[in-house]
């Protein structure tokens, strides 16, 4: 009964997301310079203070005809593969040292192929779906993730971290149709280091120094997701450096990759199991430039960088950052 009430509730979000996926698909897909990895919401080693909140709405959408094949070779799909994703991060702190939140992401996702059935990987678990010659399919997605993080060390600009997270399973809408993919929850747990630190460039005029006197920062995140059923877990390894050009201008760059750690079941029928393993390396570059004293936009590109069996495309992302 609850299963039922929950998708008869989300059908209206689902109808309403797909009218905003076609306003906001030309819009984004229009901004991509190079033709998909998933857009990740940033979130450092460092926690929350007591009682402070902070909110980040994400909206990307990208674009790829390409993939990695099982010797890491890029490869024609025979598809067109667009994504547009929003995904609202909040996140809370419970003490100085404890911040917990919540990231819930909905996606539309449009497939078109006319060179014969194609499969194509998702890395978040809400399954394979095959696209039949000359079709195009239209599929909307949403799963919600919740997590905790807990700051271990905090000493001379390093902090040390340590996050649990658990994801919910994923409800598909496709077609007109409803589905619960795996009414199981993925569990990861993930190590989280920041350092900040000072930088003042010699080469630098010393009438302009941007990024002089500035506070930068550096992080990496090492994860493990365990995934049920036929889904494969995941190692993950998160970097990011932080550059603050002047006060209210930061740069970004990150790098984001996600491997499996056994095979895992791509297609199942009555007469034969194929199983492949994959990973995939996505480099994203961006800019926040501070708007008031609370509150930021973020613009930034990303591309998948090296995979096997998985996208190859780019796209692009806007966010809104807001603390309160």
């Amino acid at each position: 009964m609850q299963v039922y009430f929950a998708i008869y509730f989300l059908c209206p979000i689902f109808v309403a997301m797909e009218k905003i996926a076609l306003i906001f698909e030309r819009v984004m897909l229009a901004l991509l310079v190079v033709l998909c990895s998933q857009s990740v919401t940033y979130s450092a080693a460092w926690t929350q203070g007591r009682g402070d909140k902070q909110l980040i709405l994400t909206v990307s959408g990208y674009k790829s005809s390409d993939y990695y094949d099982d010797n890491y070779d890029s490869q024609s799909s025979g598809q067109d593969f667009s994504k547009l994703e929003i995904n609202p991060f909040f996140e809370y702190g419970l003490t100085d040292d404890f911040t917990v939140g919540i990231s819930p992401t909905l996606q539309s996702l449009v497939f078109k192929t006319g060179q014969g059935d194609t499969k194509v990987y998702d890395f978040r678990q809400c399954g394979v779906i095959g696209v039949s010659d000359d079709s195009e399919i239209t599929t909307q997605i949403l799963e919600i993730e919740a997590f905790a993080r807990y700051k271990l060390l905090d000493k001379n600009n390093f902090v040390l971290s340590a996050q649990s997270l658990v994801k919910s399973p994923c409800i598909l809408h496709s077609e007109g149709n409803f589905a619960i993919v795996d009414a199981t929850t993925d569990v990861e747990i993930r190590a989280l280091a920041g350092y900040g630190f000072k930088w003042a460039p010699d080469f630098l005029d010393d009438d302009t120094k941007p990024f002089a006197g500035q506070y930068h920062f550096a992080n990496i995140e090492v994860a493990y997701r365990k995934r049920p059923s036929r889904f494969a877990d995941q190692v993950k390894i998160d970097s990011t450096i932080g550059l603050r050009y002047k006060s209210d201008l930061l740069f970004l760059g990150q790098l984001f990759t996600v491997i499996s750690t056994e095979k895992e079941v791509v297609e199942q029928t009555d007469f034969f199991s194929r199983e492949e393993g994959y990973s995939s390396a996505k480099l994203q570059l961006s800019a926040i430039q501070q708007l008031t004293k609370k509150s930021s936009i973020q613009v930034g590109l990303f591309k998948d960088m090296w995979g096997r069996n998985a996208g190859n495309g780019a796209g692009v992302l806007v966010s809104l950052w807001y603390g309160f």
